[in-house]
């Protein structure tokens, strides 16, 4: 096996040619992946790579599942990050509804979806 510079990248193309584009594994490392981007400075990048993941798991998944919503709530980060807040908050609101209806009021994703939402406010100067 050759050497790889990139190992999140060569990960994610050997996911992709062995298990497909659209394998729930192949779309989780494509996430991280953009995880990682957001982490390292590249919002724009991790952006386009969260709508490319929740395009596929919106169809795959449907709009209500864990996963979806973790890659709604990841491109909300990244589109705050942009200083894209307003777009940002619309995001973190549909996925705070589905967490709390689904999760409940004390589960960490959905403390971590209304401390992110409550962030996003704060940002665009309002009260929270």
């Amino acid at each position: 096996m050759g050497r790889c510079r990139k190992p999140a990248r060569c990960i994610r193309r050997r996911s992709h040619r062995t298990l497909g584009a659209e394998h729930t594994a192949t779309l989780t490392i494509r996430n991280n992946l953009g995880a990682a981007l957001q982490r390292g400075g590249r919002a724009a990048e991790a952006e386009a790579l969260f709508r490319a993941v929740l395009e596929a798991r919106i169809r795959i998944l449907g709009h209500e599942h864990a996963d979806t919503l973790s890659t709604v709530h990841n491109l909300a980060t990244a589109l705050q990050a942009q200083g894209k807040h307003q777009e940002a908050e619309a995001l973190l609101r549909t996925v705070l509804e589905a967490r709390l209806r689904i999760l409940g009021n004390r589960h960490p994703d959905t403390l971590a979806t209304l401390h992110n939402l409550a962030a996003a406010l704060q940002d665009q100067g309002q009260v929270v």
